[in-house]
């Protein structure tokens, strides 16, 4: 983990243009009239929910429950947003209290100067006092401003301070703190021991963690926290909390900083990616290729299950980064998606049993109504067999990988299915023959998946599989897991 951490805030740093402590001044300063250093430069932040994917927002200044009881000033969405370096450390809080059964709550992150001056406007109000029963009720409403609850600058408009709690993910509810965030009073104090012991702990939990990975708490308040090494320790940023205000990160810059790359996969192919039932593990080809990619990004891996007739669907619902399951590039599907370049050269053949071999030539052998077709739902097999063979006995079996079983057992005559899986299948069952193996039906190659906006991850997935195949990788897992088989089938023929 500690290196993962290192990885990690070197990359967001990185993305900045600079390391803590060494942040250039942004750009478009300018001083206010009582010396402040003002910009409205949002290069360095980013949205918390990229960054941090598992917290969870409730941005109370952008609702009406607030001290003031109104949305403020400069809160257009209900979004949070931190400098890249706050974000990076606060993923890695993230990360170890996830493993504690916690998520973390944002209250508030990034606060712009308009904001801060609606709350000086207010303060200045003593009759709007709506919302003194609950945030204020032991204090009058004049002293807020003197006892510096409410503030002309504050630290959260230099982008690195952040309010939040905890979310238990056993009771899903909010930790019990002892006192709700914005309570003005001694109550707030992360040290005041007017609470329960178990109140307190919990203060501690988040208090320990923030503290663990570069965050220095306020004396006041429990939620409040700042990065130590902020890079702006002296600029007050005036920008809205808006989406439009910062850059989304890329889909590369989003996988690092998750940690995770989500690959999709529909678990029945065998020799590409097949979820073993015995081990509960992806084993294959396109399994094997995914953890190098992973490995290549710096980051862990975590298969997304989906199926051949959702397969487009669910790619273009971002339920995963890419899908790596042995898919044949088409037009059709480069018409909605994103397809890398070819990494595995492709065909449509067949598989039969091995007494049959000699019977099934070429499509009209097979395009007969005695003959029985089985395939797989919703994928390029069955929309063959449709297109291609109007005439046969076609069987859709929802499970790919019984497939063969029941070819060899007498259920169906012919499974219409690709190179590698057929030479697969014979290798595994001497019942089975693959005899079109080496005179397929069509041609083409294997590629991976991945929705519309992914063209960052595009170009970083063609030079991984440049670079895969220049160092003789593709042609390991290849001989490892197809070609092997495929050569016992042509020995077997000869």
């Amino acid at each position: 983990m500690k290196g993962k951490t290192i990885f990690l805030l070197l990359i967001l740093a990185l993305l900045a243009g600079m390391l803590p402590g060494f942040a250039a001044e942004p750009a478009d300063v300018t001083i206010s009239a009582d010396g402040v250093k003002l910009s409205g430069d949002a290069s360095d932040f980013v949205l918390l929910s990229e960054a941090v994917p598992d917290a969870i927002l409730e941005i109370r200044y952008y609702s009406t429950y607030n001290f003031i009881g109104d949305r403020i000033d400069g809160y257009e969405e209900p979004l949070a947003l931190l400098t890249k370096e706050a974000a990076a450390a606060l993923r890695e809080v993230s990360d170890d209290l996830l493993a504690k059964g916690y998520r973390l709550k944002i209250f508030d992150a990034y606060r712009p100067q308009k904001a801060v001056t609606h709350f000086m406007r207010w303060a200045l109000d003593m009759d709007d006092t709506r919302m003194k029963a609950y945030f204020y009720p032991e204090l009058d409403k004049e002293v807020l401003f003197p006892q510096g609850y409410i503030a002309e600058h504050s630290g959260h408009s230099r982008g690195s301070t952040v309010d939040l709690t905890l979310f238990d993910m056993t009771t899903e509810r909010e930790v019990d703190m002892g006192g709700t965030f914005d309570y003005f009073g001694e109550l707030s104090h992360p040290d005041y021991r007017g609470i329960t012991e178990e109140q307190y702990a919990n203060r501690m939990i988040l208090r320990e963690a923030m503290l663990a990975h570069g965050f220095k708490p306020l004396s006041e308040e429990w939620w409040h926290f700042t990065l130590k090494d902020e890079p702006f320790p002296d600029v007050y940023f005036t920008f809205p909390v808006n989406s439009d205000s910062v850059v989304p990160l890329g889909v590369l810059d989003a996988i690092r900083g998750r940690g995770v790359l989500r690959v999709g996969t529909a678990g029945d192919y065998n020799p590409m990616s097949f979820l073993d039932p015995e081990t509960g593990e992806y084993v294959g080809f396109d399994a094997a290729l995914a953890e190098d990619l992973a490995a290549s990004l710096g980051v862990e891996i975590e298969y997304v299950p989906t199926s051949w007739p959702t397969l487009m669907e669910d790619t273009l619902a971002g339920k995963f980064d890419l899908a790596l399951c042995g898919i044949t590039i088409t037009d059709a599907r480069k018409a909605q998606a994103l397809m890398s370049e070819g990494y595995l050269d492709n065909g449509k053949t067949i598989l039969c049993r091995a007494e049959d071999a000699g019977k099934y030539t070429d499509l009209d052998s097979i395009n007969r109504p005695e003959v029985r077709v089985m395939v797989n739902p919703g994928g390029l097999n069955e929309k063959f067999a449709r297109e291609n063979l109007p005439d046969c006995t076609l069987i859709v079996h929802d499970v790919n990988q019984e497939i063969p079983g029941l070819i060899a057992e007498g259920e169906a005559d012919v499974m219409i299915t690709e190179i590698m899986e057929a030479g697969y299948y014979v290798g595994q069952d001497d019942r089975l023959a693959a005899p079109l193996i080496f005179d397929p039906f069509t041609r083409g190659q294997l590629g991976a998946l991945m929705p519309e906006g992914s063209e960052d991850l595009l170009a970083y997935v063609n030079g991984f599989l440049a670079d895969e195949r220049e160092s003789g990788r593709l042609d390991e897992l290849a001989e490892a897991y197809i070609y092997r088989y495929i050569e016992e089938e042509a020995r077997d023929a000869a």
